[in-house]
């Protein structure tokens, strides 16, 4: 016979299991009635109704097993007599003692979506730039060793008078910023029972629906610190229709004529030679520009190239060869794609993918403030081309006022220098370069004194006589000489070099880097660099495109062959200047409700082809990206 104090024991120890069963459930136990038996310790529940609580992360419509988890005592009479609505959304009785919960985007009408449309806008003249940049070299000496000539970039934007027409787009009921990317809803569902005596009573329990998307990014495959750009997500769509400079459906147009959020898509291919830079100026940004809508061989912009001045740009499979046909590089050097800011405040979020960058004479690509308290944060290129800058022959320069930058997955082939070039130095300078393919250069990458960089898992394979012998250095930056080398925090590792003898990095890197990645909240997870070029080389630059002079690139750094420019003088032409680029366009019948997807594929995927405003509702449920995203990425 067990002791009284066993028994007290026992049952205390009973008492604390109850508690934790029902005190760790994520669920809230509605108990109607409970009995702890005397003789023997078990439970008998009845009528047990548990609230419930989801998390899903697809927006398509869910089937919801609330009696599961329940407890009746007679459970064949059991049923579920009535629900409460959701805020968003729609909840169904159905005949098997389920619920189906229906997103609210499954459920759009007319009012929730405005149409996308092409605008027509009177273009009275041709944008007037008062002048271009003024550009001021940061190494006069051009291949000189010594950096002392460097100075800050500086731009006075050029104004116009001309009407802008600003759309107010409503915003895609789809589309939640990364830190609104987890929403509640709440309802309640009534269940009548009947017990052996034919009573009937009814109970409500209560359910909670989690949507969680995960991270919401610019498209699937983007990486580094621009990938939540937003870019035109839930804006008009706006259709090139032409190859013209300027004009309606130009992509001048598009970008300096419109302000709003926006998708560019084109219904036209080939060359679109530009008279000036195109420039995404501030109060103009919030647009991507969906390069790989075009048809035929794709686009390339010819003449001159793209300035971004604002925040939110997405731009994606487009080629941009400056050359020297539309300017004399003796009285300007264009950049092929340049990211700046002269006003305080900051520019946010801009990712550029699958981009080829050519002939630039000046550089292929830069980033720089030029104003104090003026700041570019959150950027990414990734899997570009840059490649055979021409007259100053640089590649990449990272300037003034810039943190959270990746350089990520492109290739620097036949650039003489600046493969990167980190130009000031300042405690907020931070970017990180991973995962890059450097192929013959004369300067490589050169970083200033106190920044934070991570370098790794590049590649840097020789094709010439390099003028710096060390592929990574760590130095003076000519505007703060003075800049004490001990307040950086650099990193590099699994750096690899080809062709060369030369130690990876010089005196000053070695005494100063540090031993572990010095940007703790980066989003990126690199590539060995053993296994970097069976991983990049098939995956570069505008690739869904044929292009001849990509494909030649791809093959020099394969089979070591190709050079830079033998001088300040030579022109694209010593690269075989523009290929045939065949120009073609879209059907009238390819998307006849204008809302830039194609009939063929709103067909595929149970869309209306007739239908302007299903663009922006999400039929697929893929973590709540608009049927227009889905389409282009």
């Amino acid at each position: 016979m067990k002791s009284p104090i066993f028994k007290v024991i026992q049952l205390m120890v009973s008492v604390i299991v109850l508690s934790l069963i029902f005190s760790c459930s994520k669920d809230t136990d509605l108990l109607a009635d409970y009995i702890i038996a005397e003789n023997h310790n078990e439970i008998s529940v009845t009528n047990l109704v548990v609230d419930d609580s989801y998390v899903i992360t697809t927006n398509a419509e869910i089937v919801l097993d609330v009696l599961y988890n329940d407890s009746y005592s007679n459970p064949d009479k059991v049923k579920i007599v009535e629900v409460s609505q959701p805020n968003e959304g729609t909840v169904v009785i159905n005949e098997d003692n389920t619920l189906t919960f229906i997103p609210e985007s499954k459920n759009l009408d007319s009012s929730h979506a405005e149409t996308p449309k092409e605008l027509d806008i009177k273009y009275d003249e041709p944008i007037e730039e008062k002048s271009e940049p003024l550009i001021v070299d940061e190494d006069n000496s051009k291949d000189t060793d010594s950096p002392s000539n460097d100075v800050p970039m500086e731009e006075i934007p050029a104004e116009t008078n001309n009407p802008v027409q600003h759309i107010e787009s409503e915003p895609e009921q789809q589309t939640e910023s990364p830190a609104e990317k987890e929403k509640n809803e709440n309802f309640t569902y009534t269940v009548e029972t009947e017990d052996e005596n034919g009573k009937t009573t009814n109970e409500t329990g209560e359910v909670e629906v989690k949507f969680d998307y995960g991270e919401l990014t610019a498209f699937p495959e983007a990486e580094g610190f621009g990938k939540n750009t937003i870019g035109g997500r839930g804006g008009v769509v706006i259709h090139v229709t032409n190859l013209s400079d300027n004009g309606p459906g130009s992509l001048r147009n598009a970008l300096e004529k419109i302000q709003g959020k926006r998708t560019i898509v084109f219904d036209v291919s080939g060359y679109i030679v530009l008279k000036s830079q195109l420039k995404i100026r501030t109060g103009y940004g919030e647009v991507t520009i969906a390069g790989q809508t075009a048809p035929g061989e794709g686009i390339t912009l010819r003449g001159h190239g793209i300035e971004i001045w604002d925040s939110e740009v997405i731009i994606r499979y487009l080629r941009i060869r400056v050359g020297t046909e539309q300017h004399n590089p003796e009285e300007l050097e264009l950049d092929a794609i340049r990211i700046g800011r002269v006003k305080s405040g900051i520019t946010n979020n801009i990712i550029v993918d699958h981009c080829s960058f050519s002939w630039a004479t000046d550089e292929l690509a830069s980033i720089n403030s030029v104003t104090e308290g003026a700041s570019i944060q959150n950027v990414t290129y990734q899997n570009c081309i840059m490649a055979e800058a021409i007259i100053s022959r640089y590649g990449m320069l990272v300037g003034a006022g810039v943190s959270r930058i990746s350089v990520y997955n492109n290739l620097f082939a036949h650039n003489a220098q600046r493969n990167i070039r980190n130009s000031y130095s300042a405690p907020e300078i931070e970017f990180e370069f991973i995962n890059n393919i450097i192929y013959d250069y004369n300067r490589a990458t050169e970083i200033s004194f106190g920044n934070t960089i991570d370098i790794i898992g590049n590649i840097y394979k020789i094709n010439s006589s390099p003028e710096d012998t060390y592929a990574i250095s760590y130095g003076r930056s000519p505007l703060k000489p003075d800049y004490n080398p001990a307040k950086g925090n650099i990193h590099q590792s699994d750096n690899r070099t080809i062709n060369t003898n030369f130690a990876k990095t010089n005196s000053k890197f070695d005494l100063y880097g540090k031993s572990n990645r010095v940007i703790t909240h980066s989003l990126i997870n690199p590539t060995p660099s053993v296994d970097l070029e069976n991983k990049l080389l098939n995956d570069l630059g505008a690739n869904i495109y044929e292009s001849p002079v990509d494909k030649r690139i791809l093959e020099e750094y394969k089979t070591s062959t190709g050079s830079q420019v033998s001088s300040y003088t030579d022109t694209e032409l010593f690269f075989g200047g523009y290929p045939i680029l065949k120009s073609e366009s879209r059907p009238n019948n390819y998307d006849m409700d204008r809302d830039g997807m194609s009939d063929s594929w709103e067909i595929l995927h149970s869309l209306d082809p007739s239908n302007p405003k299903d663009g922006k509702e999400d039929n697929n449920g893929d973590n709540k990206k608009s049927n227009l995203c889905s389409y282009y990425q």
